[in-house]
């Protein structure tokens, strides 16, 4: 962890400009003492880093310091060039920075560079939606998160505002979250962008907490429930896309899960294909939602 947040810090300071060590405190949530240990170990490393005391104060980089083309070999940059080329940016901002990495490249390189680049691609859409979730409509949520901005929201299907306090964006499954304070449950919660019907900025400033990844709520539960299911081999392979499976006999197969909502419908997605044979509350489950989808069509 400490490696990444001293390269965080290394490349907040690529602007050239003047950082205040409370403001990268903040940013990555360590004290001020730890973000002074980290330009220590960067200045040891050789990266020519200046510090200013007093309260206008901070720490920069030399000003005529570049980052040079070996700082990223030609596979990492082409890694990062995969991610940009494949996320839901605007495609003229990745244009830009696709550009930008091209010119780090050597030119005899450059070729390679470009060929690796094109072997990846991440699609993080919905096989069925018509296009990947976008944050091209939440542009105020993020810009919300990174100063530290209060907002009022309507959410789901709930008609009453609520004001949160936005941390951080979170992309799971081919969706966007945002993570978030909410004032009016008093607890950190994600909110589905899609389902954030109305949003609009404060101009309230809240206090970023330190959080303990742990505590958040995808990682919430370690409660681990072990499921026997009965199906077949292709199946039993198609889920070890998102958990470890262990095979018993025959078509038994048992995997541990955190049991919610969310493995309940995953399971109900597979039909007649999978049959869940322990424990009984997921079994339950299942059977009470056929039921109320039948009565829907009935």
């Amino acid at each position: 962890m400490s490696n990444f947040v001293e390269f965080g810090i290394f490349m907040s300071l690529l602007d050239g400009k003047l950082h205040k060590a409370k403001d990268l405190a903040e940013k990555f949530e360590i004290s001020t003492k730890t973000v002074y240990r980290h330009a220590n170990k960067l200045v040891y490393s050789g990266f020519p880093l200046t510090t200013f005391a007093g309260k206008n104060g901070g720490i920069c980089l030399a000003k005529k310091f570049q980052c040079q083309t070996w700082f990223f070999s030609e596979s990492e940059l082409s890694y990062i060039k995969n991610i940009v080329a494949s996320s839901n940016i605007s495609p003229a901002t990745s244009t830009i920075i696709c550009a930008k990495i091209n010119q780090l490249v050597e030119k005899e390189y450059l070729s390679k560079t470009k060929r690796e680049s094109n072997v990846f691609l991440i699609d993080s859409g919905k096989w069925f939606s018509k296009k990947p979730d976008s944050l091209d409509n939440h542009q105020n949520i993020v810009n919300a998160c990174i100063n530290n901005l209060q907002m009022k929201i309507v959410y789901g299907t709930n008609e009453n505002p609520r004001i949160i306090n936005p941390y951080c964006i979170v992309q799971k499954e081919g969706a966007y979250y945002v993570y978030a304070y909410c004032n009016t449950k008093q607890e950190y919660r994600l909110f589905k962008l899609c389902r954030i019907k109305e949003c609009k900025p404060l101009l309230t400033q809240f206090e970023r907490q330190q959080i303990n990844l742990e505590s958040m709520p995808w990682n919430k539960s370690k409660n681990q429930t072990n499921i026997i299911i009965k199906t077949s081999k292709y199946i039993a392979q198609d889920i070890s896309s998102w958990t470890t499976y262990k095979k018993l006999q025959d078509d038994y197969y048992s995997f541990d899960a955190i049991f919610n909502d969310g493995l309940v419908h995953k399971l109900m997605e597979y039909g007649n294909q999978i049959k869940v044979i322990k424990p009984q509350e997921p079994v339950n489950k299942i059977i009470n939602e056929c039921q109320i989808i039948t009565q829907n069509y009935a």
